[in-house]
């Protein structure tokens, strides 16, 4: 296992270092190293691109790609009551589904359980409750995980990672 830090500056008065764990227990050495090199090159270009929509979709890009996920995306709070897909990459051949998911009522949907368990897995969706089944099968969804983001503790979305071939 490893522990790696950078430091990220966001002006002169914003500067973070950011820490990250990566459990190599089982993972041989080539396969450990193109994760450090994967990692690297997303919070490299966290910093240094300065059109941060593209440093999204790169890190998106990236982190789907090298865990072979269908789809990965990020929801952000846009009210107290409501969510948007506002960032998405998918996998050749898997639909995008960022244009039907604008405005979601955080009531039509687990909301609350997804953000506030800081990660939320659920390997087959047909064991979900019918409302929150229905929204993920439509979308090709068999199973996904889901990562919460805060600021000061407080939720601000999450970045999720869908499969759609297999349970």
């Amino acid at each position: 296992s490893s522990i790696y830090a950078n430091s990220i500056s966001f002006g002169e008065d914003e500067e973070y270092i950011a820490f990250y764990f990566m459990d190599t227990v089982g993972v041989d050495a080539k396969k450990n190293l193109n994760y450090s090199e994967i990692t690297m090159t997303i919070m490299n270009s966290a910093v240094l691109e300065e059109d941060t929509e593209a440093s999204i979709q790169t890190a998106l890009n990236l982190a789907g790609q090298t865990i072979d996920a269908s789809r990965v995306y990020v929801f952000e709070e846009i009210s107290t009551t409501s969510t948007r897909n506002t960032y998405e990459w998918c996998a050749r051949g898997v639909e995008p589904a960022i244009d039907d998911l604008q405005n979601l009522e955080k009531a039509d949907y687990n909301y609350d359980t997804i953000v506030n368990s800081g990660m939320y897995i659920c390997g087959d969706v047909r064991e979900l409750p019918d409302d929150d089944r229905e929204i993920l099968e439509s979308q090709g969804i068999k199973a996904l995980a889901i990562i919460s983001f805060y600021d000061n503790k407080k939720p601000l979305g999450y970045v999720g990672f869908d499969e759609c071939k297999r349970y």
